[in-house]
């Protein structure tokens, strides 16, 4: 158990801090492109021409890269590093003449694609949008060929190369921003396509020094490896692309494939489902769930993926050996450190909703009644976050053992589940009931998929050793919040608000560790370790 907290949680934590970083580098760039072009005509044929290459190219990234990490790892835990790079090559020929032909099929139909759209514009802004969108196709046949690197690397357990790839996908597109503004939008798409292929030969590159790092005997950089633990065999290189049988993974990418692109899109159901009852709801409150659901958003894609990112070549590689109790054990410290995550910043974000809006968004035209339904929504949408960190691991822990359906049929139950509760709260709450049957979809979400792993088990689940601790934890973060929410409400915006948000927030960061190092949890001792240990490195220096 210790074993898989430091291998796991170890890895959690790196990928969150750079994950955060991610956020504020992609921030930056927001505003370095809103202040170099504005809400113009020509921003907006930049973002039109720009829509479906995005789409299909982080579909590339994202879930092939999913689909292709239980089948390399099984290969990798089962035949041998050399059977999975040979069959990594075999992807790389598929998925790179693949995304090249997607590519050229996409720039030759775009001016029929973005015509519907586009009828009021311009001919002008109408070549504009297409010109935007065929210098972004390529990143389409990049990102492909980078999805099977970056399953490499995780397989590997090497999970930090992920947002230092988006690190460098943003700065691509703020350095035209800043710097080459006068040459007009389209250099924002060149740059969009510059920052894929430089995310993509940062896999290389770091594809190279796992081989280095790993013929050492030496520690991965990023990885999940515990320190002390015996080498990794050295990814050699394969006999040819048909060394390995993809018979030994657990999840076929084929297989995987359209399960991944079901969910992903069912992932979006909410806000459609929040779009189409737009037509009920007072002025204002699409835009305010739009705000709402960003700070909501906040902890998932930071601390709650990160989880699930380390967790899911974990639960592969277990499966593919058929391990069942470390299986079990890496699904429940998966969710341990998923809530350990997400219930104190639901906590927070619930209860300080009010102070948190005020501070981030209230100035200008964003006045008092525009905090206010925001705020409302914020709170609606706090819940949701616990729910969608259990729910998020165990998608991936049926997905690498082979039951990938249950993940899309569980958010297609959830959609249903939330159109109904907001036809029936709707009435009697208003805008503030959309966003609390978000949250009770995700925790319908949250149970199916629970319940779907569970009857799969030849043994009861200990389901409370993964609940209760992240449950105790958080208690004293409500209690401090609590506490401070009423003085922060009183509060004007302004420096001294701002100041005390963040005491507020300090305390509650303070007493959860003091929670933690209570109730014993190995997770702080790690944490503690990890801090200590630059100010032990120092002070051997100094000596």
């Amino acid at each position: 158990m210790a074993d898989t907290v430091q291998r796991l949680a170890g890895a959690a934590l790196a990928v969150t801090a750079l994950t955060v970083v991610q956020k504020v580098v992609g921030f930056l760039t927001e505003l370095a492109v809103a202040g170099a072009f504005g809400a113009s005509a020509a921003t907006d044929a930049y973002l039109v021409g720009l829509t479906l290459p995005y789409l299909v190219a982080n579909t590339a990234m994202a879930g092939l890269s999913l689909a292709l990490v239980p089948a390399l790892t099984g290969a990798l835990t089962g035949a041998g590093p050399a059977a999975a790079v040979g069959l990594s090559r075999r992807y790389l020929r598929r998925l790179g003449f693949g995304g090249l032909l997607v590519a050229l099929l996409g720039g030759a139909v775009l001016p029929w694609a973005v015509a519907p759209v586009t009828g009021g514009w311009s001919p002008e802004l109408r070549r504009l949008a297409v010109a935007s969108g065929w210098l972004a196709w390529p990143a389409v046949a990049l990102g492909a060929v980078a999805a099977v690197y970056q399953a490499l690397l995780h397989s590997h357990r090497v999970f930090l190369f992920t947002p230092l790839g988006i690190i460098l996908q943003n700065l691509a597109v703020a350095v035209p921003a800043l710097w080459f503004s006068h040459l007009g939008p389209l250099v924002l798409a060149g740059g969009y396509t510059a920052g894929v292929g430089l995310h993509l030969v940062l896999y290389l590159l770091a594809w190279r020094a796992v081989c280095r790092r790993v013929r050492g005997g030496s520690p991965l950089a990023g990885s999940a490896q515990p320190e002390g633990s015996p080498p990794v065999a050295e990814p050699a290189a394969p006999a040819g692309p048909g060394a390995a049988s993809p018979g030994a993974a657990p999840g076929q990418p084929r297989a995987l494939l359209l399960p991944l692109v079901a969910w992903s899109l069912l992932g979006q159901a909410p806000t459609l489902i929040e779009r189409l009852y737009a037509g009920w709801l007072p002025s204002g409150a699409v835009s305010a769930y739009y705000y709402a659901y960003k700070l909501r958003q906040l902890p998932v894609e930071t601390a709650v993926q990160a989880v699930a990112t380390v967790t899911y070549p974990a639960l592969a590689a277990a499966a593919t050996l058929g391990r069942r109790q470390e299986l079990r054990t890496t699904v429940l410290e998966g969710v341990r450190l998923g809530l350990l995550a997400a219930l104190p910043a639901a906590v927070g974000l619930g209860v300080l909703a009010e102070p948190i809006v005020r501070v981030v968004y209230e100035r200008g035209a964003f006045g008092a009644g525009a905090t206010a339904m925001t705020a409302g929504a914020l709170a609606g949408y706090a819940p949701g976050v616990p729910a969608q960190a259990v729910a998020t691991v165990l998608a991936y822990t049926l997905f690498a053992t082979g039951r990938p359906w249950w993940p899309p049929i569980a958010l297609s139950l959830a959609a249903l589940i939330q159109a109904g509760t907001a036809w029936l709260l709707l009435p009697a709450a208003g805008a503030a009931a959309l966003p609390w049957a978000s949250s009770v979809a995700a925790g319908a979400a949250g149970v199916g998929l629970a319940l779907a792993w569970t009857r799969h088990q030849s043994a009861p689940v200990p389901w409370r050793q993964a609940v209760a601790p992240p449950l105790l934890a958080t208690l004293p973060v409500a209690a401090v919040s609590l506490v401070a929410a009423g003085p922060l409400r009183q509060m004007p915006p302004g420096p001294g608000l701002t100041l005390g948000l963040l005491a507020t927030i300090g305390a509650a960061v303070l007493v959860f560790l003091l929670a933690l190092v209570r109730l014993r949890l190995p997770e702080a001792d790690l944490l503690f370790r990890k801090l200590v240990r630059p100010f032990r490195a120092q002070n051997r220096g100094e000596g």
